[in-house]
């Protein structure tokens, strides 16, 4: 049983690397580990937060997938078509229920977002 038919986004998944340059100096960016996927989400779950001097959204996202490509915690899932794209969410919790699909649990990324591969 496949639920590809409830797909309406696609993404793609970064995750963060590190890698030494000729310096021996460490570069940190992001490269394409898989890409372009598709998915489904739902509502953003309406959540604030106090940070700092004031409050911030912190609402999450749930994306469904097909069981296939292995993502992580503190991968980054950019949202290049569909109704809510561009966006870019930071996944906080996979799972695989009964195995028939994946949950990816995601927040709003607010870190940098450096050229892929640099």
């Amino acid at each position: 049983m496949t639920i590809s038919h409830l797909f309406d986004h696609t993404a793609l998944i970064w995750r963060k690397t590190e890698t030494l340059g000729d310096y021996r100096e460490t570069r940190k960016g992001f490269g394409l580990e898989y890409g372009p996927l598709g998915c489904k989400a739902n509502r953003k779950a309406a959540l604030v937060a106090a940070a700092g001097p004031g409050i911030i959204d912190v609402g999450q996202r749930v994306f469904y997938l097909e069981v296939g490509p292995i993502i992580r915690k503190r991968d980054l899932f950019e949202l290049v078509t569909g109704p809510d794209a561009p966006a870019i969410l930071e996944v906080e919790n996979v799972t695989i229920p009964r195995g028939h699909h994946v949950e990816v649990r995601c927040s709003e990324y607010h870190g940098a977002w450096p050229e892929p591969g640099s």
